[in-house]
């Protein structure tokens, strides 16, 4: 993230189901350079596959609650966090699930820093870009120790 502006970067988006994942990701792309993934093992191979490279962490993990028949969001999550450059990176969820206090709780807990109910309107997600939510998430985020 761009600590002088608030801007993301990149953004890891999970999203299982293939157009709501394509239609998010053009539309991301006009704003920061996307990954995507379908579940939790593609997620976490493209966090590899970024620190191999040297590169930093994405700036943002985007990830559906609801991965497929065995997976959800906070288990991928849970299994990005075990890379030590990805365990202070800001997650925001996505959910079809009304937005229920206990669900916005959940979330919280589970360490996602928001929640966006689907369908959002792209000026939610903007807000978040933007780097409001985020920027204040990374100031208050200590380094790692690993």
């Amino acid at each position: 993230m761009d600590t002088r502006t608030g801007s993301v970067g990149s953004v890891l988006l999970v999203e299982d189901d293939d157009a709501l994942r394509q239609s998010l990701e053009f539309l991301l792309a006009e704003y920061t350079d996307v990954d995507s993934a379908r579940d939790s093992a593609e997620a976490r191979e493209h966090a590899v596959q970024r620190l191999r490279l040297k590169q930093a962490p994405h700036d943002l993990l985007l990830i559906d609650l609801k991965l497929g028949f065995n997976e959800n969001g906070a288990g991928c999550l849970e299994a990005l966090r075990e890379l030590c450059a990805y365990r202070q990176v800001p997650a925001l969820a996505m959910t079809g699930q009304p937005l229920t206090a206990g669900l916005k709780r959940a979330c919280r807990d589970a360490g996602f820093v928001g929640v966006l109910a689907k369908p959002f309107m792209f000026e939610d997600l903007e807000d978040y870009l933007a780097g409001g939510a985020l920027l204040a998430h990374s100031e208050l985020a200590q380094t790692p120790r690993c």
